[in-house]
């Protein structure tokens, strides 16, 4: 019995995914060939759920989703108000748990439930500028990727990074690493603050016992290259940039930034577990800047 209901939640999960990814998709599909390649993959998922339920409303997502315009790529969207009514038709008639959407399809619209005081985005307003809501919003990963937290200055990690790894000169490299602050932190200090955030994360304890060489027999401590192994990246990363820049850019972005990316995962599995938040989407978007 307990596999059957888990089984049948997975399925609502499924469900509830496929129609916000229609759902965000639709409203650029005309225009942009990624967003109707989504469309589509979501279309093709959704039309054999549909269709026992509501046979017109899977052949409208069809016609507007099923294929791509060979030349352009885009969809033959011709009324984005009536996709929505199509979704809500099929959300409503199959018994979809409405608080399961991050959408507004139970409303016959598109949009995106954000955290009070939240800048809210994917309303479809006739009477809206649009062009001053595409001009607030805030990309990553080349627009592949739009985060709800605030994390435009975290995302210029990547501009900091070129800026080490094109250095003139090791005490170049090693001064930008140590002391720019662009993304509210450098990257030493945040290899340095893995001892105390990532103290009880596997991956990182995984590396430190790894390479640890010595131990401190006046605490027991783990040592590697004759200083805490627990800094294990800042040690690597700052020795090979003194000596060899593109080794030390390797360094920075594998055990540095990847590790802090796989801590950011981690924080984001803890905070679901140990409170009943659904929306700790702070995390995740700091993972993905």
């Amino acid at each position: 019995e307990e596999a059957k209901n888990s089984a049948q939640l997975i399925e609502s999960y499924i469900q509830a995914i496929l129609v916000d990814t229609l759902a965000y998709h639709a409203q650029y599909a005309s225009s942009e060939k990624r967003h109707c390649t989504m469309a589509n993959v979501a279309t093709n998922a959704l039309v054999p759920l549909i269709q026992p339920v509501c046979d017109t409303c899977a052949k409208k997502l069809s016609a507007d989703f099923g294929e791509q315009n060979n030349a352009s790529g885009n969809c033959a969207v011709d009324d984005i108000n009536a996709v929505y009514q199509a979704l809500k038709q099929y959300v409503e008639g199959a018994g979809v748990d409405c608080s399961l959407l991050g959408s507004k399809v139970c409303d016959g619209t598109v949009g995106i439930d954000f955290p009070a005081g939240m800048q809210t985005s994917y309303d479809l307003n006739p009477e809206e500028d649009e062009t001053t809501v595409e001009s607030e919003r805030h990309f990553i990963l080349n627009r592949e990727y739009e985060p709800i937290s605030d994390v435009k200055k975290i995302s210029v990690l990547s501009s900091v990074l070129g800026n080490i790894c094109n250095a003139a000169d090791g005490s170049t490299a090693g001064e930008i690493y140590s002391n720019d602050e662009s993304i509210g932190m450098s990257l030493k200090s945040m290899s340095l603050a893995g001892k105390r955030s990532m103290v009880d994360e596997l991956l990182f304890n995984q590396y430190v016992y790894a390479l640890h060489d010595d131990v401190d027999l006046s605490d027991g401590s783990l040592q590697f290259d004759e200083r805490p192994a627990t800094d294990y990246a800042n040690t690597i990363t700052s020795d090979a940039l003194e000596t060899n820049i593109p080794l030390g850019c390797e360094s920075a972005k594998i055990l540095n930034v990847w590790m802090w990316i796989a801590h950011k995962l981690n924080e984001a599995v803890q905070e679901c577990k140990a409170t009943e938040k659904t929306e700790n989407y702070r995390p995740l978007d700091e993972a993905a800047a």
